[in-house]
Order: structure tokens, then C-alpha cells, then sequence
């Protein structure tokens, strides 16, 4: 079953101070705007998420925007090496596993 903003609100509180995570996916899940809001405030506090994917989510316009603002936000140091491709986003030279 997806998990939904529910759900996505909860990862969102885990994740904000792990360190050891470097990478989330959370592919058709039924996250809409007010997940992806969760999310990329995580994204804003954890720095730690490398590799990030988010397709087959229902987020608009408005929870992509936020995503990709956290994400650029945080990680302007590596920003010459991020890739962004259809709600994945990834810091080239960094382990995938």
C-alpha cells in the first residue's frame, strides 16, 4: 500500500537528523504536494541524502518546485555535479548503493 502524505510526513521526521542514510526512494507512492512539502524541508536540514527519487508521484508543480529549491538550497556545494531527471536527483561521484 502507498504511503501517502502520511506516510511521507513520517519518513520526513526520521530522516531529519540520520546521518546514515545517503539514499531514499519513494517511487509511486501516492505523495502529493503536502508530502513533498515534509520532504524537502528535510532536505533543507539533512544534507546527508545524496541520492534522492520521487517518481511516479502525484507532487504538482508547487511540491517539485520546493524539492528542487531544497535540494539546490543545500547542496550548491556539489551543484556542479547534481543531476536532476524526471523526480531523481543524484551527486555525481557519490555511491549509488
Amino acid at each position: 500500500m502507498p504511503i501517502g502524505d502520511e506516510g511521507a510526513t513520517t519518513v520526513a521526521d526520521l530522516l531529519r537528523d540520520n546521518k546514515s542514510v545517503t539514499k531514499l526512494t519513494l517511487n509511486t507512492c501516492n505523495i502529493r504536494a503536502p508530502g513533498a512539502t515534509a520532504l524537502a524541508e528535510t532536505l533543507r536540514a539533512n544534507t546527508h541524502l545524496l541520492t534522492f527519487d520521487y517518481t511516479g508521484n502525484s507532487i504538482g508543480v508547487e511540491g517539485t518546485r520546493e524539492i528542487r529549491e531544497a535540494w539546490n538550497g543545500t547542496r550548491h556545494a556539489a551543484s556542479d555535479h547534481t543531476v536532476s531527471s524526471g523526480g531523481k536527483w543524484h551527486i555525481h561521484g557519490e555511491s549509488q548503493s
